[in-house]
């Protein structure tokens, strides 16, 4: 095993954990709770495909910035499903155990990618690098079957045809591990800020929450929290009786 593969595999590994957190702090007995994840995983591949700029009828233009954080949103609930399912795995694993199985799938995912690109670019194919409506097309193509795989319960189809997806969009394993960072971040700030109750302010003169700390997060790094959440505050987002509005 490779220093790169083992790098990426403990990465992964964090991306899960940090998931696992995030989850406890919103629903404490969530890998018992038949929390509804595909009808959350289709919403959110709703609010993707919406970012294509798909519809004919009128002209609209791929957002690739957006289309970068829905991605990762379907990651979020995706990671969530994959460590509550028990079909997929023998012998009903231990939570730590499911970690560590989704950081290897989910390695070993972005390595096949990378070994079929090479394999494709060396066969002189120039759409697959410069034609961003190939890359459009290639998308909805893979979120598709991606939407297949997650109502059959196959995690593990989803996951590698998620990883096909962050290639077509530009992002490899160590963008996918920051974007992930950043919007775990803003998860958990909402959730501390009243999110769930009501009464969250996620836009401020027409720049949402996402876009504001990522905003943020170009001065300050995902570890400095409270930092984050104070500037996330001073802009006037988060809870509105806090802010008294």
């Amino acid at each position: 095993m490779s220093e790169k593969y083992k790098e990426i595999e403990e990465k992964f590994s964090e991306v899960a954990k940090l998931q696992v957190e995030l989850n406890n702090k919103l629903v404490p007995d969530w890998e018992t709770a038949n929390l509804d994840w595909k009808s959350a995983i289709i919403a959110e591949a709703g609010e993707f495909i919406e970012s294509t700029g798909y519809k004919w009828w009128k002209k609209t233009e791929p957002d690739w910035e957006n289309l970068k954080v829905e991605a990762i949103d379907l990651l979020h609930f995706l990671i969530s499903m994959f460590l509550e399912n028990n079909e997929f795995i023998r012998n009903q694993p231990t939570l730590d155990e499911k970690i560590e199985i989704f950081a290897k799938e989910m390695t070993q995912a972005f390595f096949k990618v990378d070994a079929s690109v090479r394999k494709i670019i060396e066969s002189g194919d120039p759409d697959f690098i410069e034609d961003p409506l190939f890359h459009k097309n290639e998308i909805k193509s893979y979120l598709r079957r991606f939407l297949i795989k997650v109502l059959k319960d196959d995690c593990l189809g989803a996951l590698s045809l998620l990883v096909w997806v962050y290639y077509h969009l530009g992002m490899d394993e160590e963008g996918v591990y920051q974007a992930y960072g950043v919007k775990n971040l803003l998860n958990i700030y909402r959730s501390e800020r009243g999110y769930k109750a009501g009464g969250y302010t996620k836009e401020v003169d027409g720049v949402e929450d996402n876009v504001a700390i990522a905003n943020i997060l170009k001065q300050l790094s995902i570890s400095e929290k409270e930092k984050v959440f104070s500037e996330m505050d001073k802009l006037g987002y988060g809870q509105k009786d806090k802010q008294g509005l």
